[in-house]
């Protein structure tokens, strides 16, 4: 970033408190997006960010453009399953500010020496929006999915992307895991049951979450695992689905650092 400000960033993680919790999904994945915010003449932000909440970045920018702090800020986006853009940046990708799926992304910078361990010491602990895992379903609920169970049965496939790219996958198994195994308490019973849904009812695994909801928009599976807010948008958009929200779930944290 030119002329880099830590106030200047602080500023633009408390207004994303509020505009980011309000909006999330995307568009497909950018490896790089196309520059955003004012002409760049008070410097410019590399912003490196997992794919579901873009839409919201789309609305953070221009809304702290028109703060004093962010008169003439240009942004250079990019967005990704979480995971990859933690190993991008880490690798030597050029950021300033960068918004994860998971901790263990941010915590890959810090151990790189990239982010401060001090991170997180903030007003919002490092966390200034997040969600829950939800199960968005056919418009209708045709196979009548109410709870994890269902998911087992053996007419129903499910959409979730890959956990070795995507942060929202993770959440996606650990929200089923920790009610089956009642809060970790018996172990067995959480693993035996992620066993048999990845085994079993999980035929693809897209590469991040905004891969697999357009996966299941397209016509795959009979439902899709996904953060609420992403389910929120694409019901907003007006696609043909609905999400229910399980008795038991898992409040998901997304967090956000800027680069020593």
């Amino acid at each position: 970033m030119k002329r880099r400000s830590r106030s200047l960033l602080t500023a633009l993680v408390t207004l994303g408190a509020v505009a980011l919790t309000a909006c999330s999904g995307g568009a497909s994945d950018t490896a790089g997006g196309d520059s955003a915010g004012a002409d760049g003449s008070a410097g410019t932000i590399n912003l490196y960010a997992y794919a579901v909440p873009k839409p919201g970045f789309d609305k953070l920018i221009p809304a702290f453009n028109a703060t004093d702090e962010g008169k003439g800020v240009a942004f250079q986006p990019s967005y990704g399953a979480s995971g990859d853009q933690s190993r991008k940046v880490k690798d030597g990708a050029e950021a300033d500010f960068v918004n994860f799926s998971v901790e263990p992304d941010i915590t890959r910078l810090v151990d790189a020496g990239l982010v401060d361990k001090s991170w997180n010491q903030d007003a919002y602990n490092g966390i200034p929006f997040g969600s829950v895992v939800t199960i968005v379903v056919r418009e209708g609920n045709p196979k009548n999915i109410h709870d994890w169970d269902d998911l087992l049965r053996p007419d129903v496939e499910v959409v979730t992307p890959n956990p070795f790219s995507s942060g929202s996958a993770k959440w996606n198994l650990l929200a089923p895991y920790a009610a089956k195994s009642n809060g970790g308490q018996d172990p067995a019973a959480g693993l035996d049951y992620i066993t048999s849904l990845v085994n079993d009812h999980v035929k693809i695994q897209p590469k991040s979450g905004r891969e697999a909801s357009e996966a299941f928009l397209q016509g795959t599976g009979d439902v899709l695992l996904s953060y609420e807010n992403e389910a929120l948008f694409i019901e907003g958009n007006g696609d043909p689905v609905e999400h229910v929200t399980p008795p038991t779930t898992f409040k998901i944290e997304n967090p956000v650092a800027v680069l020593s």
